[in-house]
């Protein structure tokens, strides 16, 4: 059974219908193609989809953002580009994009806490890029602790002004 004293989670790519649960969505994340700085990309007015079917790409695990993305080009009548590499971690995600050698795709929010301390930008690709949901999901009908109470206060604070931005620029 589920700690009734803790938030049961956080983001998610669909929206909870289980009746047990209270979702509280804060804002909708959307998927970027994001590349290093020097990427031979990088410096480009417009980026296609077709162009980056063959590109060395760094992917996170499977699930819904692969889907995603996997869809995006599939909608395009593309082939879905194959992972050269797959990582959970963000920081080592981004650390190879870094090295100029890799496109990625990743979160809005990926690219917004870290644009400004790593040198990646988002391609300019258009692409039909799916939103989902971020936010907090409790049990109904049960008392969160003040400690949770707290962080949750914390974290609807935070999500304001990102809820407001209409995403992350482009370069």
């Amino acid at each position: 059974m589920a700690d009734p004293q803790s938030p049961q989670g956080m983001g998610g790519p669909e929206p909870f219908t289980q009746d047990d649960l209270e979702p509280e969505v804060l804002f909708h994340d959307r998927s970027f193609i994001l590349c290093g700085n020097k990427h031979a990309l990088a410096g480009r007015r417009k980026v296609t989809l077709a162009e980056l079917v063959d590109a060395q790409w760094v992917w996170t695990r499977e699930g819904f953002f692969s889907s995603y993305l996997t869809a995006a080009f599939e909608e395009s009548g593309l082939p879905a580009p194959r992972a050269s590499v797959r990582s959970f971690s963000v920081h080592q995600r981004i650390s190879l994009l870094v090295t100029n050698r890799f496109v990625s795709a990743e979160s809005g929010n990926v690219l917004r806490f870290n644009a400004a301390r790593f040198p990646i930008k988002a391609l300019p690709v258009e692409f039909t890029s799916r939103t989902w949901p971020v936010g907090i999901v409790t049990l109904k009908k049960r008392t969160v602790s003040p400690v949770v109470q707290t962080f949750m206060d914390c974290v609807r604070e935070v999500a304001k002004p990102v809820a407001k931005a209409n995403g992350p620029r482009l370069s």
